[in-house]
């Protein structure tokens, strides 16, 4: 998913299968740029507002679930 934000939501990412996914998130307000991992089964909080992508660099399908508050 190419970069974007959500200005009324916080955004809850799942891996639930496949292989681990690319992630960052940056907030507007000059924070940290955060970059990892989401392996199968780890959860990921990506705050109101905050720049973020993730993505499937490899070539076998992954299930992912989210869920906004």
């Amino acid at each position: 998913v190419a970069p974007h934000n959500h200005p009324r939501a916080t955004e809850y990412l799942m891996n639930i299968a496949g292989p681990p996914l690319a992630a960052g998130s940056f907030n507007e307000n000059g924070s940290p740029f955060f970059s990892g991992d989401l392996k199968a089964g780890e959860v990921v909080v990506l705050p109101l507002g905050s720049v973020h992508y993730v993505t499937n660099e490899g070539c076998d399908p992954a299930l992912i679930a989210a869920a906004f508050k």
